[in-house]
């Protein structure tokens, strides 16, 4: 890969940790701040699609997910989000 194309990874990559992190930390004006407010959409893989507004509001209400441990902190195994990448 040329010099390029790998910056453009990296910048990809760490634009994507920081919207994991918002998510999970709960900090709605972070990722509100991050996602477009007149284009975004997210198109849930079973067809449902939500808004920015909808979006932020699900992650709001969400129970508390700790990504090491799942839910309220039971233990379940799992790969960080940064090894996937």
């Amino acid at each position: 890969m040329i010099q390029a194309d790998e910056e453009i990874r990296e910048e990809l990559k760490q634009c994507y940790i920081e919207l994991y992190r918002c998510m999970t930390e709960k900090d709605l004006v972070s990722l509100a701040s991050i996602l477009d407010g007149d284009s975004f959409v997210l198109v849930h893989m079973t067809g449902m699609k939500q808004d920015k507004q909808a979006f932020i509001q699900a992650i709001k209400d969400a129970p508390y997910r700790d990504p090491a441990h799942g839910v309220h902190g039971r233990h379940r195994h799992r790969q960080s989000q940064e090894d996937r990448l």
